[in-house]
């Protein structure tokens, strides 16, 4: 169950990727701003959706790209936190 698989409320979402609800609902809330999902209410409670179908065409097309140049991503990412870190540790 995912966000890519219809409606799921807060709590859900929250369940399944490990966040809690507060960190859930905060990149939620972030998604919604960019407008990648939309939020329905159904009386008190409410769900979040894909705005838009082709978003999933989107993160299709990031993930086969991250995918094919795995170590070169890794190790960009790699470097970007310890640069980041020592300048964090040197202030």
């Amino acid at each position: 169950m995912d966000i890519a698989c219809g409606e799921h409320s807060v709590k859900a979402l929250a369940e399944r990727s490990g966040l809690s609800m507060a960190q859930a609902l905060r990149h939620l809330q972030l998604l919604k701003l960019t407008g990648l999902i939309s939020k329905q209410r159904h009386g008190q409670s409410a769900v979040y959706e894909l705005a838009d179908n082709r978003v999933l065409t989107i993160l299709d097309a990031v993930y086969k790209t991250v995918e094919q140049d795995f170590e070169e991503t890794e190790h960009l990412l790699l470097s970007n936190l310890r640069r980041r870190k020592s300048v964090y540790v040197s202030r």
